[in-house]
């Protein structure tokens, strides 16, 4: 039993290891890419996003052990949310933008009542995302899913933020570029 439980845990531990690798590798080619690009105004955010949810989908097939049509459909449904959540905290960003800047503004009540109403559009948009899931996976596999991608999320970001870190001017150069 105690060998069974530390070949499990160098199995987790090696998977890791190669996803970070992976991850790793993916964004400095992706980086390297729009580096080279730097003249025309790319999709490179598309382009980025499109990337990501292939590496989610070949890892979500790979950890829950799902074939490619029930993977593409989980993912196809996780990147309509992800788009649909995004739409809506770009337009919190702005409504919290215009209340620091007008905090004493006769219409701050409903600047408030905005902020509010999209909080609920994506509370809603997360239980239709759980809802169409239901067609295609088990509840135990939707817990599974969401951890997954939790956990996806949190080394995307962790590599992000690394890769941030080691170049700082080029994000701000593509950031200025993309508006």
């Amino acid at each position: 039993m105690h060998n069974f439980n530390i070949n499990i845990i160098h199995k987790l531990m090696e998977n890791m290891r190669s996803l970070s690798l992976l991850l790793l590798s993916f964004f400095i080619f992706s980086a390297s890419l729009s580096f080279a690009q730097t003249d025309d105004p790319p999709d490179d955010r598309q382009d980025f996003r499109e990337q990501i949810a292939k590496l989610r989908k070949d890892k979500l097939m790979e950890k829950m052990n799902l074939d490619e049509t029930t993977a593409d459909n989980v993912v196809n449904i996780v990147s309509e949310t992800i788009d649909e959540i995004r739409g809506y905290n770009k337009q919190k960003r702005t409504i919290y933008k215009y209340i620091e800047d007008n905090p004493d503004a006769s219409d701050i009540d409903s600047k408030i009542n905005e902020l509010l109403d999209l909080d609920v559009k994506i509370a809603d948009v997360r239980k239709q995302q759980y809802s169409k899931l239901k067609a295609y996976l088990t509840p135990q596999q939707i817990a599974k899913a969401y951890i997954f991608n939790r956990k996806f999320d949190q080394e995307l970001r962790k590599k992000l933020r690394e890769y941030k870190d080691k170049n700082p001017d080029g994000d701000k150069k593509r950031r200025k570029r993309d508006r």
